[in-house]
């Protein structure tokens, strides 16, 4: 199946940026997978890990069987002055986009999102009920949201 480098490229942004709700990171929150799928038929977690492998040892490091590089030499007929024409190297990627892989990612994405919108509203009522019990005068006295503008110098620097 032959794909547009464009649909490659949201194919692959969608595999990383699903992989990276799932990483480890000390700069902000990471969903565990156990507790996400929990309850769900055991090819879901199947399913996740290989994405997960699929992110971290094809798409990001290329680690693995499915980018190859194979040198070839091309021989020349018995009759020619010299045996080889060229020495080449033939790359061989191997993409496992399709629908059915894009299905399954899907609903993987689907469950991940109830998951955490169902985390959310938890999180959202213990934080109101706990607020709703201190009195006022304290609550506009506390830190008030604030945004920093990223600069250039931030792109090699954690949060």
């Amino acid at each position: 199946m032959r794909h547009s480098i464009v649909v490659l490229a949201l194919w692959r942004t969608a595999v990383v940026n699903f992989a990276k709700c799932f990483g480890e990171s000390k700069a902000r929150f990471s969903l565990d997978a156990r507790q996400v799928y929990k309850g769900e038929h055991p090819e879901a977690l199947a399913a996740f890990q290989f994405f997960m492998d699929l992110r971290n040892k094809h798409i990001v490091h290329d680690e693995n069987s499915y980018a190859q590089a194979i040198p070839v030499a091309v021989l020349n007929g018995p009759k020619e002055g010299n045996k080889v024409a060229k020495v080449v190297c033939s790359t061989v990627i191997a993409e496992v986009h399709s629908q059915q892989n894009l299905d399954i990612l899907k609903r993987l994405v689907d469950r991940a999102a109830a998951w955490l919108a169902d985390q959310f509203d938890r999180l959202h009522e213990l934080l109101v009920t706990e607020l709703e019990a201190e009195p006022y005068e304290p609550l506009p006295a506390r830190e008030n949201a604030s945004y920093e503008e990223p600069v250039t110098g931030d792109t090699g620097r954690p949060r």
